[in-house]
């Protein structure tokens, strides 16, 4: 397997939330699409097929030579999710029954799913200040 064969979906899966990331991206440009996937499977691999894009130097641009993209304002969850305020949350309990673990590790996926999108969002922010910061410099 070589070239862009070699970061296709393991799932098999793709069409339903935008293309994955490719070597056409920027890294910003990748990271967007990973933002922009609701799927948390398909968001998992559109994450892993951009880092190895970038670690693999297949992804050389940090930012879009030719556009300004804009990350969403809020990061795409599946339509299967239900946000809920946490006072309407049941009580989670000490983890002394299998409902009460239920709720913890239900808990912790939800936590790192969003810290997943906000790692992706800080990535985002890093770059283009970044890169607001040099084409400014070359200004003066």
């Amino acid at each position: 397997m070589g070239g862009e064969q070699q970061y296709a979906l393991k799932s098999g899966a793709g069409g339903c939330d935008g293309e994955p990331p490719s070597p056409r991206d920027s890294l910003v440009e990748a990271a967007i699409k990973v933002l922009s996937t609701g799927d948390p499977w398909l968001k998992a691999e559109y994450g892993d097929i951009a880092a190895r894009l970038w670690k693999d130097g297949l992804i050389s641009r940090p930012f879009p030579s030719d556009s300004n993209p804009r990350p969403p304002s809020r990061p795409a969850r599946s339509t299967l999710i239900q946000l809920v305020t946490p006072q309407n949350m049941p009580k989670l309990g000490k983890g002394g029954s299998l409902q009460s673990r239920q709720a913890l590790l239900h808990s912790l996926v939800h936590i790192e799913s969003w810290a997943i999108d906000l790692s992706w969002f800080y990535f985002i922010v890093i770059i283009l200040f970044f890169h607001t910061r040099t084409y400014q410099s070359t200004l003066v």
